[in-house]
Order: C-alpha cells, then sequence, then structure tokens
C-alpha cells in the first residue's frame, strides 16, 4: 500500500479509488467535489450530503488550485512538429504512416 499527503487534508492512496486524490480519511474524490460545486451544488449541500466539513471543502479546492497552478498547456503546431521532426526520431510516429514519414523527412 502506497498512501501520503500529497496536500494538507487530501490523500493518495493506491488502495482507494486507484489512489485517486481524495479526502484525508473518507473515500471522497476531490474531483466529486469539485464537479458538485462546477455543477452549481453549495458548499453547504455538499457539507450535508457527504458530511463533510468546511476544512475538507477547503482542502479539495486548494488541492485543486495548486494543481491547476502547476499545469502547463503547450501548444504545438503542426509546422513546429515538421521542424522538430528531424531532429528527434521519437516524434516521426506521430505524423502517420512511414510513407508520409518519408516525405515529410525529404
Amino acid at each position: 500500500m502506497s498512501r501520503s499527503e500529497i496536500f494538507p487534508g487530501i490523500i493518495s492512496d493506491s488502495e482507494i479509488l486507484g489512489g485517486e486524490a481524495t479526502i484525508k480519511g473518507r473515500r471522497i474524490p476531490v474531483s466529486l467535489i469539485l464537479g458538485h460545486l462546477a455543477g452549481g451544488m453549495s458548499i453547504e449541500e455538499i457539507m450535508y450530503e457527504y458530511d463533510l466539513t468546511i476544512e475538507d471543502i477547503r482542502a479539495a479546492l486548494g488541492y485543486a488550485a495548486k494543481r491547476i497552478g502547476e499545469e502547463v498547456i503547450i501548444d504545438i503546431t503542426e509546422k513546429r512538429i515538421l521542424e522538430l521532426a528531424p531532429k528527434c526520431s521519437k516524434m516521426i510516429p506521430i505524423l502517420g504512416d512511414e510513407n508520409e514519414r518519408k516525405d515529410i523527412l525529404r
């Protein structure tokens, strides 16, 4: 079993929901709480429905904010892939079949 507190009040345990981020001491995934909030459920309704505290909700929101803050979105255009392809043979398979790759690399 691999269990770790990945954020205050949030744990990841390989034996609980496959390691998904959950409220510490509960089998309630952070994604469930966020989904309910996004769907219009109030914090009070979520607390009542799942017997959570305001601290549990804040932990879920804090963890989500941390994860979003770490996210980096990279826009790789087809032109850039073609520029990089000759330099990185591992990228070539995503460009299509073998004949297409030969045409691109000419």
